[in-house]
This record gives C-alpha cells, structure tokens and sequence, in this order.
C-alpha cells in the first residue's frame, strides 16, 4: 500500500501541476471482488457515497436511477437532477448516501470504471467532511458527461474533459473527501484513492496486513503499461 505523490499519478493525463497536491493510495489487486468487502469493512466509520449519471430515451421518468438498479445499495438520496439534452435524450443524475457491505457495490464500481468518470463517481467522508462539499465538487463530473453526450463530433473537447477531472479531484481534495478512483483493468484492477495526505494516511492505516493488494504492482508498472487512473 503505497501513497503516490499527485504529481506523478496525474503526469500522464497532463494534470500534474492542477492536482500535485491530490496524491493518491495505490491498491491494486488480483481479486477486486474481495478488495471491495475488505475496504467496506475496513473503513466503516467513514461515509461512503456514489455518483450516477444515466442517459435514455423518452421523458425522464423513464431512466431509471439507484433505487431500480441498486436497491440494497442505495441507503439514501443526497440529491437528484434531470433534464432533457438538445439532442433530446433524457438524463439523470443521481447522488446517493450508499451501504458499502451491501450487494450491489461490485456492480456500482464497475459502471464508475466503464464511465471513465464522465458522470459517475464513488467517494468516501470521514465524519468532519462536508457532503454538500462533496456534492459541489462532483456536478464537474455531470458537466463532462454532458459535453461527452452533446458535443459535436468536430469539437475538441479534450481540454474541458481535463478540466473537469482537476475540478473534481482538486476540490475534493481540498473539501477533505476522498474519490475511489478504478484503475483500468490492465495490469491490474483495484483502484486509486485521491485525497490529502493525512486522510490516506489514515485510511492506509485502517486496512488489514491481510488486505488483497498486489505488492508487486507498482506505479511504474502501471504507467509503463500505458493504464492508470478509470478517467
């Protein structure tokens, strides 16, 4: 269990300087399934929140948010915001207060990898964290997903994507909450907590010496295997 400092982990995404100061808990595994249970265990005096964003056809109503897709997972809903895109494809976004020990957490972060954070997000809040903080910080993430729906295709839009990830995790950061980033699945699964210093200290210091991460994975490894941070 490693803490890489901010401006290595972000260097290959271009974000070093915007996020120097949001270094990140290096926990790949081999068995993600199980790593998850450990960290739901582990860090149950934390809050554990997620993120949706889920697109459709027809009136809003007709997406389905956490309490159809997830229902033992969603404890309860933080906030909610829905719309329709000039394209006319309804959207809703969902922030929701989640039980991490319940079934349907697998699930839920691997729909946070495959959305490569265009909409979707995981974040853990010791008790003197804000969730009004967190939730400020996470609309970013809706705006990228948003600009990956809508913009057109001859628009660079890779600028803003960029943009929205350093809003994201800087203030995050800065709002003393902690984002559970995936990693890319390749070399290896397992995830990234991006936050302070202090608190992945402490949360490091909560986990089992038994906890199933690959001390053999290294940063390098996973730089060098041109994978990293699910964004």
């Amino acid at each position: 269990m490693t803490i890489v400092p901010g401006s290595a982990v972000w260097e290959s995404s271009g974000l070093d300087v915007e996020l120097q100061d949001s270094p990140a808990l290096l926990l790949p595994t081999e068995d993600e399934t199980l790593l998850l249970n450990v960290l739901a265990r582990s860090w149950a005096g934390f809050s554990w929140y997620g993120l949706g964003t889920w697109f459709g056809r027809g009136d809003t109503n007709s997406v389905r948010g956490f309490a159809e897709r997830f229902p033992e997972l969603a404890r309860e809903q933080v906030a909610q915001a829905t719309g329709t895109t000039p394209r006319g494809l309804a959207v809703r976004s969902e922030w929701v207060a989640l039980d991490p020990t319940a079934e349907g957490l697998v699930d839920f972060y691997g729909g946070v990898r495959s959305s490569a954070g265009k909409g979707s997000a995981l974040a853990l809040l010791p008790p003197e964290a804000s969730v009004r903080a967190w939730y400020a910080a996470s609309t970013a993430l809706v705006n990228r997903a948003l600009l990956a729906v809508e913009a057109p295709g001859d628009v660079d839009i890779a600028p803003a994507q960029r943009a929205a990830v350093a809003s994201y995790l800087g203030l995050a950061t800065r709002a003393g909450t902690a984002a559970v980033v995936p990693l890319r699945v390749h070399p290896s699964a397992g995830c990234l907590v991006v936050g302070d210093r202090a608190l992945l200290a402490r949360l490091a210091a909560l986990l089992p010496v038994t906890a199933p991460v690959s001390g053999d994975v290294d940063w390098q490894t996973i730089v060098d295997q041109a994978s990293g941070p699910a964004l």
